[in-house]
């Protein structure tokens, strides 16, 4: 099935994927569409789970929305304990607006995990919270650690939203807090993972509750952590949480459990590895520094960083790139 439609760039089609294929099966056939279509600019993105291939044969006329036109009917809301176990078969995460006005919402259960860098004031803390607030709308209960001695993620704790199930900091529990809510995370996957083969015994579906680990700060935290120069305890500490972001970043899908990672620079001694390459979705927002660009993009991808993070500056606060790009 298909359905034709149009934006302020041009032509586009909406797909529906077929049954055992994903949302990057399509996006992987970028560059051949392209090619096929003699379209330079088009890119894959999505409308929830389906693929949407914009055809970009125009160029962008329309300013940016003053504010984000986030609906209440672009999310699922339970209104009963029961309903949140089965709320939001699409959850998602909503990083704001294109430049055609619609939606940009990422399907966790279809592209999990996500990393947003940024420098003061590009807008950072203002999406943290506001994927906060989403996830709880739908249902979901969210973690919020923050490696940093600031006030933004104690703000977005003050809020007293309704499914935070935990808030850790270097004020607030210390280091040893910021371990241990990583350390939640993975012993909870491993708590799904022993019910959900439980209930596979009989012939029960498990589909439990979106939960959502929002870590800011969280690479240049453990890079620092992981220097020779610090304590044999501080660095094996800083080994173990690096190693079960990376086993949930490559295993907690299945499970709903989704990783944010958040800072002002993709540290490279840190973000790497499982952890990095199993985060679908990579924000910059501000103009993207030379550091993050090198960090998280490779080929292509980081002149299409340089040709579009051109086009924003530091007046521009919520504004950024996105992959793919």
């Amino acid at each position: 099935m298909h359905q034709f439609g149009e934006d302020d760039r041009g032509g586009t089609v909406e797909l529906r994927l077929l049954d055992g294929k994903v949302l990057a099966d399509a996006q992987r056939a970028e560059p051949a569409l392209r090619q096929a279509l003699n379209a330079p600019d088009l890119v894959v993105d999505a409308v929830g789970v389906h693929p949407l291939i914009r055809l970009n044969t125009r160029p962008i006329v329309r300013e940016f929305p003053k504010q984000n036109p986030l609906r209440p009917e672009l999310f699922v809301r339970p209104r009963t304990q029961a309903e949140r176990h089965v709320a939001a078969s699409d959850f998602v995460l909503p990083l704001g607006v294109r430049a055609d006005g619609t939606p940009l919402l990422v399907a966790q259960d279809r592209v999990p995990h996500m990393a947003i860098f940024g420098g003061t004031g590009s807008g950072k803390t203002y999406l943290l919270s506001m994927l906060a607030q989403a996830a709880v709308l739908q249902g979901g209960e969210v973690i919020l650690a923050d490696a940093k001695s600031g006030s933004d993620m104690l703000n977005i704790a003050l809020q007293h939203l309704p499914g935070v199930v935990s808030f850790q900091s270097l004020q607030r529990g210390g280091e040893a807090g910021l371990h241990r809510a990583v350390l939640w995370a993975r012993e909870e996957l491993d708590r799904r993972q022993q019910l959900s083969a439980a209930l596979k015994m009989q012939d029960v579906s498990y589909r439990p509750t979106p939960l959502v680990l929002i870590f800011d700060e969280a690479p240049a935290w453990l890079a620092d952590r992981s220097r020779p120069t610090q304590p044999k305890p501080v660095r094996d500490a800083a080994q173990a949480t690096m190693g079960h972001l990376s086993y949930l970043c490559s295993q907690a899908r299945e499970f709903r459990i989704f990783v944010v990672t958040a800072g002002q620079y993709a540290n490279a001694a840190a973000f790497a590895g499982e952890w990095k390459n199993n985060t679908s979705t990579k924000v910059l927002l501000g103009p993207p520094s030379e550091r993050n660009r090198l960090s998280l993009f490779e080929g292509d991808a980081r002149n299409r960083v340089t040709e579009l993070g051109s086009q924003v500056t530091k007046e521009m606060k919520g504004r950024g790139l996105s992959s793919p790009l």
